[in-house]
């Protein structure tokens, strides 16, 4: 089952129990607030009590000292039950607050260890919904519904344990319309679960329409697609808003199938307690009659309480589903344990397969050997498998069959930490956080001095513009880099690179996708960043890859050529076609298609 899924994975009480656990830990408030409940229900159960001698001994029989004691009583029970109240009110909530930061951070943890596959397969929105509202939703059911599960039916048992008490038949016949009520009730359960389990499912779509709005502004400006983007929202927003109210329905049905059950039981209380009394000859006192009718509508609170709080329970079991359907996802592996004491960075592919979908291999038998501080470029045309290559170096990936080796020592066995501290990656798309310079720079090296950030950023050409950017290093850049130019976000990813030092090295697309200054600014950052260091690049533009070690021709995810610049080209196969194809004049393009 993956996130995302609508089916529910567990009963009612096993999801709840799951949820309860995250609030164990915090047992002791948890009991104070218990204690604090038991007294809320005794307090309301006190005070219809007390209206049995306020009516028999201070109406009927003029009790003068009751008169003074029982109103001062009743003051005092309700002084007991507002602390009481209070109390259990703000422990839960601390519990909740709790126990949600710690399924928050849970949540966001298993995120950051999920296999870089499951990001492929799950929008961003819909991830972003878990961890905000799916766990608020969580967090309600939990303080709310606790509270009231716990506090309300202590009063409806204490209260009913009064009425049994004043006139254990009129009891019994007061319970006479339970049973209308609990088919009713149990259809209403199931119908706002599913429904809530919906709505849910309709927010994160929404959400991840949302967010694409957000991120994708400018393709959807330049391709005048702000009427398709508002389409899409619209149809997303009109089915949250159709399943919100298939939810609102069931929550709306709820409260009448209970006012109704609870008319019906007042009813015939009303009707057999006047008929034993006018043709049974009860001696029922009316302080007694008026204490048991006072304990039973005050029973209709709480119980109106529990019916309305279903709701709220069953929109925390469908996000809690949703969650723990993340939290129950495989992680990354980490198998490995091995560590090399010194990484020279020779890397070594042998008939190394995959696939992304069974029967549709991207990689088919890749034998490739690099030297350690070596540069092979790989070449070809878009999906050949460059990119799939190399993230099977970081262990991003894992290969179906073959394996891949650093230093001799299989990939698969290494420490997935250890590993990703010998690799350092510049690709097209730099990633940075809404964060100054230096930090960025730091990224991975939280130890890192500032002498040392300085250093890099200086190597790298950080520093050339550096001066002009208010506080300097401590400038920041804006989410994903928006105050900084193409050119001066990948020389800042390079410094990273650089303060990193790691033995390996991949580039992909580095400079792809800067104008010719700006590449060539960004290039002596890299030039300096390859010295000593095993690298692998990845380049369209064959006229960056020709001071290479070696050139590794990829097509349809094999290595169909290999060898330097000059002697691809003199063999005469793809690689020499894609050279030409990029470097022929005009006038010989002419010729060509002519």
């Amino acid at each position: 089952m993956t996130p995302g899924s609508d089916q529910p994975v567990q009963s009612s009480v096993g999801l709840y129990g799951r949820l309860l656990a995250y609030v164990w830990p915090h047992w002791p408030r948890l009991a104070v607030s218990l204690v604090a409940m038991i007294v809320v229900a005794g307090a309301t159960t006190g005070v219809a009590y007390l209206l049995k001698p306020v009516i028999d001994q201070i109406f009927i029989e003029e009790d003068e000292t009751l008169l003074l004691l029982l109103p001062l009583g009743i003051i005092g029970m309700y002084l007991v039950k507002g602390v009481a109240n209070y109390l259990e009110t703000y422990l839960l909530s601390w519990i909740g607050q709790r126990a949600m930061r710690q399924l928050r951070d849970d949540l966001f943890a298993r995120l950051l260890h999920m296999p870089l596959g499951f990001f492929s397969e799950h929008a961003a929105g819909t991830l972003i919904s878990r961890l905000t509202y799916d766990v608020d939703q969580v967090e309600r059911s939990i303080t709310r519904g606790l509270s009231t599960l716990i506090k309300d039916t202590l009063t409806a048992v204490f209260l009913l344990g009064l009425v049994f008490y004043h006139d254990w038949q009129l009891a019994l016949v007061s319970l006479i319309g339970l049973p209308l009520v609990i088919g009713p009730l149990a259809r209403l359960t199931r119908k706002l679960r599913k429904s809530s389990r919906s709505s849910q499912l309709a927010r994160a779509s929404m959400t991840r329409v949302i967010e694409e709005g957000v991120v994708g502004n400018r393709v959807i400006k330049a391709f005048n697609g702000e009427d398709y983007e508002h389409a899409r929202f619209h149809k997303e927003s009109e089915t949250h808003r159709k399943q919100n109210m298939r939810k609102a329905q069931a929550t709306a049905l709820s409260v009448p199938v209970m006012e109704i059950a609870a008319a019906i039981c007042i009813a015939l209380v009303i009707y057999y307690g006047g008929y034993r009394v006018m043709f049974g000859g009860d001696e029922t006192t009316p302080g007694t009659f008026f204490s048991f009718l006072a304990a039973l509508l005050m029973m209709y609170d709480p119980l109106k309480r529990l019916t309305k709080i279903n709701p709220v329970i069953q929109q925390g079991l469908a996000a809690g589903e949703r969650i723990f359907q993340m939290l129950d996802f495989h992680p990354e592996g980490n198998e490995g344990s091995r560590t090399l004491d010194r990484v020279r960075g020779e890397l070594a592919f042998e008939d190394v397969w995959f696939e992304y979908e069974p029967g549709a291999p991207v990689l088919q038998g890749i034998d490739l050997e690099v030297p350690a501080g070596h540069v092979v470029a790989l070449v070809g045309l878009s999906g050949a498998g460059k990119s799939t290559m190399v993230n099977l170096v970081p262990r991003f990936y894992r290969p179906d069959r073959g394996h891949i080796y650093l230093d001799g020592v299989d990939l698969g066995d290494l420490d997935l930490h250890f590993l990703r501290d010998q690799v350092a990656i510049v690709s097209q798309e730099v990633v940075l956080f809404n964060d100054t310079l230096a930090a960025n720079i730091a990224y991975g090296r939280p130890d890192a001095t500032r002498e040392e950030v300085e250093e890099a950023a200086r190597a790298a050409g950080v520093m050339e513009y550096v001066d002009r950017l208010e506080g300097g290093l401590d400038h920041v850049v804006g989410e994903g880099g928006a105050r900084l130019s193409g050119g001066q976000r990948q020389r800042l990813a390079i410094a990273r690179a650089l303060l990193g030092d790691a033995p390996i090295l991949i580039l992909d697309e580095a400079t792809s996708s800067l104008d010719p200054q700006s590449e060539k600014l960004v290039q002596r950052g890299l030039e300096q960043l390859m010295q000593d260091r095993t690298t692998l690049v990845i380049a369209h533009r064959l006229a960056t890859i020709q001071r290479a070690d070696a050139i590794a021709v990829m097509d349809s995810g094999r290595v169909v050529e290999q060898g330097s610049h000059a002697e691809l080209l003199a063999r005469g196969g793809i690689y020499a076609y894609l050279w030409e194809t990029q470097f022929a004049t005009p006038a010989e393009q002419s010729a060509e298609t002519g």
